[in-house]
């Protein structure tokens, strides 16, 4: 009974770690999405590229410091998630 009650326990601690990742992740696509959206209309051909050249580069840069953040987020959320689920099925 007791190791059950202390399986349970960490079930319950690891979905609240995945709880907050998830929000995490969500906050860092996005924000990398927006930066990658930001650079599109500076881009040759569009409305804006004759005046981009000192918003071109601060976007592409915030957008290529950003991508580590989201892929280092994305990869934590799915190893907590990986984990979670194999403590499940050990547990059951």
């Amino acid at each position: 009974m007791h190791e059950t009650k202390r399986d349970e326990a960490l079930e319950a601690e690891i979905a609240e770690c995945l709880r907050s990742s998830k929000h995490r992740a969500i906050e860092a696509s996005c924000a990398f999405g927006g930066s990658v959206i930001a650079i599109v209309p500076f881009l040759y051909g569009h409305a804006l590229h004759r005046y981009g050249d000192p918003f071109e580069k601060t976007i592409l840069v915030l957008s290529m410091c950003l991508l580590p953040v989201f892929l280092f987020v994305a990869g934590t959320t799915y190893n907590l998630w990986s984990h979670l689920r194999a403590i499940k099925t050990i547990h059951r």
